[in-house]
């Protein structure tokens, strides 16, 4: 069997792993996105930790509220998706230059 049809037989496979495996994690999760959409966006958008809320911090108490910086959890995740897709790149470029030569990277 060749690399491509090898190829052919992985990616007509992946749609259904896909579906199988959100159909399996919506069911685990009970479906909690779909039926909470308000919640779910508030947690993904929202600030964690907001002026006089108490959060149990282990800063030292002569830091105010109002200078604490908060970093919300749309900002984190987009700075953990930022660094893998960077990363991913920059092997990506490292592995076609490797096996192509200089080449492939144009």
């Amino acid at each position: 069997m060749d690399v491509t049809r090898l190829a052919a037989a992985f990616l007509s496979l992946l749609p259904p792993i896909l579906l199988g495996v959100g159909v399996y994690l919506g069911i685990r999760l009970g479906f909690f996105p779909f039926l909470h959409p308000v919640r779910t966006a508030r947690a993904l958008f929202g600030r964690s930790g907001e002026a006089g809320e108490q959060n149990g911090s282990s800063f030292s108490p002569s830091i105010s509220a109002r200078t604490e910086k908060k970093t919300s959890p749309f900002r984190a995740a987009s700075v953990a998706i930022a660094g893998t897709i960077g990363v991913g790149n920059i092997a990506g470029v490292s592995l076609a230059i490797l096996t192509g030569g200089a080449g492939a990277v144009f």
